[in-house]
């Protein structure tokens, strides 16, 4: 029978950083130990075995001692970690309030909000067919500390840049979903909303009766960007319940219609009038509108615009109609 091979390395240490240079004297998988293990019991191999039991409890030993040292250096480096963060915080404690509150408006740029957060469903995920932000910085950083806490919680303005994502295919919004964006409307106070909006699915029916949008539809006299990604036509420009249905802060609206989808209700536009939305100076749509400009009345929003993104599918005979239609224009995209 042969004799198993020793390790010359084990239980000796690095001569240079004194770390530990443990291995197991015995490969308990080899061949040769499973044939061992296997085989009879033989009278001559009495002293081999003896040997083989002696480098087991060796082994045994210096597991047990690797098990030590490396719960003592996992103590050690978790007792520099939070020597780490504990400077950190420190650091950042002796910032003036007015420095934390620009950080965090610089990183609070968006707070992602989608329904069904670990989908893996293509439509569900984030725009440009990726998967998008999925921190929520503005809960994130007011669960840092008391301190950062009450900083977050007094600037509305990172609470109020939202961006959702319904599936209208569900009979019904999770009690959670619902519940960070009323969360988030709560908090965003007084301040103006920037919203992202996108629908998921083919249920018109479906979109009217989404507690989270009837919730937006509460404040929209608020909105001052709003960015539409829908399958749904021009129905996700009527939001459900609004109070009023006036938008006095809008400034800015896009429009992103599904790549096989054709845009056939313009008038709906109608409800972003000069007299609802005043400030409005910006527009984007994804489509082909220019055939139907003749549908809206001049006193509708298109002759206050300054900015217009319109697809023109190389109808260049058609500027003439786009200027008549929007004579404040100084950017044509």
């Amino acid at each position: 029978m042969n004799t198993p091979k020793m390790d010359p390395l084990a239980d000796s240490n690095c001569p240079t950083c004194g770390t530990s240079n443990f291995s197991p004297r015995l490969d308990l998988e080899a061949e040769v130990m499973k044939d061992r293990f296997r085989s009879e019991y033989d009278p001559t191999s009495c002293a081999e075995i003896k040997e083989t039991l002696s480098l087991l409890d060796k082994d045994y030993e210096g597991y047990t001692s690797e098990i030590t040292r490396l719960e003592l250096q996992i103590r050690s480096l978790s007792s520099r970690l939070q020597l780490q963060v504990e400077a950190l915080l420190f650091r950042q404690g002796q910032l003036p309030n007015e420095i934390i509150m620009s950080i965090f408006n610089y990183v609070s740029r968006n707070n992602l909000l989608r329904e069904r957060r670990h989908s893996k469903k293509h439509s569900l995920r984030w725009l440009n067919r990726g998967d998008g932000l999925t921190a929520i910085p503005a809960l994130v950083l007011s669960s840092v500390c008391f301190r950062w806490r009450g900083i977050a919680l007094s600037c509305s303005a990172i609470w109020s840049r939202v961006s959702l994502v319904l599936d209208v295919e569900r009979s019904a919004e999770s009690q959670g979903f619902l519940a960070m964006v009323k969360l988030y409307m709560e908090r965003s106070g007084s301040s103006s909303l920037r919203l992202i909006i996108k629908a998921v699915g083919d249920n018109e029916d479906g979109l009217l009766s989404l507690p989270a949008l009837l919730l937006i539809g509460q404040h929209v006299h608020r909105l001052q960007y709003l960015t539409l990604h829908s399958p749904l036509s021009c129905g996700m420009f009527f939001l459900p319940n609004a109070t009023i249905r006036r938008f006095p802060m809008l400034e800015k609206l896009e429009y992103y219609a599904s790549e096989d989808e054709e845009f056939q209700g313009v008038e709906s536009l109608q409800v972003f009038g000069e007299t609802s939305s005043p400030k409005l100076k910006s527009f984007r749509i994804n489509v082909d509108i220019i055939e139907q400009f003749s549908a809206i009345s001049l006193h509708q929003p298109l002759h206050q615009l300054t900015t217009l993104d319109v697809v023109l599918l190389e109808q260049l005979d058609n500027l003439d109609r786009i200027v008549e239609f929007c004579p404040k224009l100084t950017s044509l995209l």
